[in-house]
Formats: structure tokens, sequence, C-alpha cells
């Protein structure tokens, strides 16, 4: 990493502000979030190891884990701004990385996020209020000029048919954990595609088991 760091040790929750900057961000790091473990290989703990066991046997793909945004904003409250240059996924075709978390009372805002995935890019917002039982929250993207066939090649569907998409996604959520957030999700998108049939993309994703598909994706 590269940036910097401030914090002011007098305020009350702590106030911090971060600008990093990293050459490379591996996704395996944060595979917890979704309920799997870092590559064994590389990070796991015996913790994690023993975790990710318990939920193959239950058959669990995303954390139940409950969300503790409001008890970090009871300590912490500010800013982090964070860019990589290089995302290394073996699933996920991510390529960059751009966004700034502002972190406030119980509330936490993504008032920027760039993605550049499957030669294109992907931007929008985001929002999580802890302060209501249970958590709420929404997100709103902008999709331009993505490649499906990247991610289409990861879930198993062999198709050179398919054009760019563009379009729009809002939707919104309710929940204490990721598992209920995306439960929850409601509401829709807007997506076109060039040089391509977007319907014969959609029949291709009906006809894949969503389970085994989530479990490829999460923990390959």
């Amino acid at each position: 990493f590269v940036g910097d760091f401030r914090i002011d040790p007098t305020s009350t929750p702590l106030e911090a502000y971060a600008n990093l900057i990293s050459t490379t961000l591996d996704l395996d790091d944060f595979a917890g979030l979704l309920g799997g473990v870092p590559d064994p290989d590389e990070s796991a703990t015996a913790e994690q190891q023993e975790l990710a066991e318990t939920r193959e046997e239950d058959n669990q793909i995303l954390s139940d884990e409950p969300i503790a945004l409001a008890a970090l904003t009871e300590y912490f409250t500010g800013a982090v701004e964070y860019r990589a240059e290089e995302v290394r996924s073996p699933v996920w075709p991510i390529e960059s990385l751009d966004t700034r978390v502002e972190v406030n009372a119980g509330k936490a805002d993504v008032t920027r996020l760039k993605i550049g995935a499957a030669e294109g890019v992907i931007s929008g917002t985001a929002s999580l209020d802890a302060n209501r039982q249970p958590t709420t929250g929404e997100f709103e993207l902008e999709v331009n000029a993505v490649n499906p066939q990247e991610i289409m090649e990861a879930i198993g569907i062999d198709d050179d048919s398919f054009g760019r998409i563009g379009g729009n996604v809002r939707y919104w959520f309710e929940g204490d954990s990721v598992a209920d957030i995306a439960a929850s999700l409601d509401g829709g998108m807007f997506l076109l595609m060039t040089e391509g049939k977007l319907d014969a993309l959609l029949l291709e994703l009906a006809g894949i088991d969503v389970v085994e598909t989530l479990i490829l994706l999460i923990d390959p």
C-alpha cells in the first residue's frame, strides 16, 4: 500500500481518513464476506477452515454472521478512499477498483465506485443504514460496455455470440447479514446488448443451477 492516513485522537468516536493505493488486490482475501474462506494454500486459518467445513455440511453459501456496522461506528467515523490498479481473482473478471466509503453514525455510504470488469466499466453508489432494524440499504449501478462472455465462461457457458452489455441496475435490500440481504433484494435492471441477443443470454442463465453457480463463483 501507498498513500496517506490522518487521525484525530481527541475526537469521539475516533475520526480517521485514508487515501490508499495498491498495485494488486487479491479478492480471495475477501472471501469471508460471502461465506467462503481464503485459499488454504495462501492464508486460511484453522478457524476459517473449520467454518468452511461447517457451512459445506449445512449447504450454506452466503454468510449469516451479523453485520457489525453500528457497533463499528461507535468507535470510528470518517472516510476511506481506495484504488487497486490490478485485481486478482480466479473467477471474477475484475481488472481494477476505485472507491470511496464514508462511515458515520451507523451508516456507510459508497459515494464512489468504479470497477473495471470484463473489458468494461461498472460504476455507481451504495448505502447501508444499520440504525434501523433490520439493516436497510440500496445500490445503483451503471454498466458500460461489459463483455458477458468472460463471466459466462466462469459459470460453464461457452458461447461467443453475446455482445457488449450496458444499462442501469438498482436494488433495495434489508437484513442483518449477507445472506439476509441477498434474500431480500428488490428492484430491477434495464440492460441493452450490442451485437448479440440479451434474451438468448437470459435463456442460457435460466438453465443453470443457481446454487451450483454461486458455489463455483464464491469458492472456485
